[in-house]
């Protein structure tokens, strides 16, 4: 195994943060894949009852009184469509949270060139020498650790400018509030996208090998669960997690493949 990098997101040498980043993924619905265009591939009927009880299981997916920093979707149909079902559960749960605007970089493509190759060439190097840039740029836009609040002229931070309290100071207070490390912060973040770019995701944060997403699967609407600590070591929660889909009747991979407990009785 190759030594772990801490600089991945060359951001060591920066001030430290008590945040701790989640950053959850979710594959889009069930869709047509038959469609002509992107806008005719929408989500099949079974592909809005999964992505309807995804938001339901989102809803309370989070620590009481914690709420989705932001929600993020890709530009295409499929994952739009789930991310507006997915948001109406979440919202009729807790106070609404706004869904961002449909991010390209996101979109679905070819990260890099499967190790081992497939037996079966779905796709020409050309796809993957288009797409890989694209997604390789998704990937920096999400995966850091959080950045100090900059500092203003005169000291201030950007939360603002807030006078300093009055009164004459403690010593005290001050010795002991410094054998006490910060309590860290954690703040939950969604991103509703597709299947190659989550795997991909999973490989570079963790500091695997990229050619290896391949070797991964997750079904249609499955919840991938990346944690970044303010030290910039990364943990991986959970990977495809379908717990919320009835493995009897729920859970594909795409329209042409449905996978069923039934057939390994």
């Amino acid at each position: 195994c190759a030594p772990w990098n801490d600089n991945w997101d060359f951001r060591s040498s920066e001030e430290k943060t008590n945040v701790v980043r989640h950053i959850v993924l979710v594959r889009h619905g069930q869709y047509d894949e038959k469609g002509k265009g992107d806008a005719a591939k929408v989500l099949t009927e079974l592909g809005r009852e999964q992505a309807r009880l995804t938001g339901k299981r989102l809803a309370g997916y989070l620590p009481a009184g914690v709420q989705w920093k932001a929600v993020y979707q890709s530009d295409m149909a499929r994952a739009k469509e789930t991310a507006k079902i997915v948001m109406t559960e979440i919202n009729a749960s807790m106070p609404a949270v706004a869904l961002q605007d449909p991010i390209a970089l996101l979109d679905e493509g070819y990260p890099a060139e499967p190790v081992p190759a497939p037996s079966t060439r779905l796709w020409a190097e050309r796809k993957t020498w288009e797409h890989a840039p694209r997604i390789e740029a998704a990937f920096r836009m999400f995966f850091h650790r959080e950045n100090a609040p900059k500092v203003k002229s005169g000291g201030q931070t950007g939360a603002g400018n807030a006078s300093p309290p009055s009164g004459p100071a403690d010593p005290a207070a001050f010795k002991d509030e410094a054998k006490k490390p910060p309590a860290s912060e954690h703040t939950y973040e969604l991103v509703v996208g597709h299947g190659n770019v989550i795997r991909f995701f999973v490989c570079r944060a963790l500091q695997f090998s990229p050619e290896a997403w391949l070797r991964i699967a997750v079904y249609n609407c499955s919840i991938t669960h990346i944690v970044i600590g303010s030290t910039g070591r990364v943990s991986l929660y959970t990977l495809g997690d379908v717990g919320h889909l009835d493995p009897r009747s729920q859970l594909t991979y795409g329209s042409s493949y449905t996978y069923s407990m039934k057939k390994l009785a």
